[in-house]
């Protein structure tokens, strides 16, 4: 009798393959930029836009490039 294969783990390549990651990144961006206008109204998220969202996230990008990092507050 012969061994079965068992699958554990499949990967992909999502970014840039299954789906268009600029195009996603400015549309959750835009969501969550009028998310944070309607909960706090008044506040200084009114002077931004989704080009500064995506300034400030290209920025961190490239200041941690190479670098391991843990967004889990809770590590286990």
């Amino acid at each position: 009798m012969s061994e079965k294969s068992v699958i554990t783990t499949i990967s992909f390549d999502a970014d840039g393959t299954l789906w268009d990651f600029p195009s996603v990144m400015q549309e959750a961006l835009s969501r969550t930029l009028l998310e944070l206008l309607t909960l706090v109204p008044g506040s200084l998220a009114e002077a931004l836009t989704v080009t500064d969202l995506q300034q400030t996230r290209d920025e961190v990008a490239r200041t941690l490039r190479g670098n391991k990092v843990s967004l889990n507050s809770n590590p286990v």
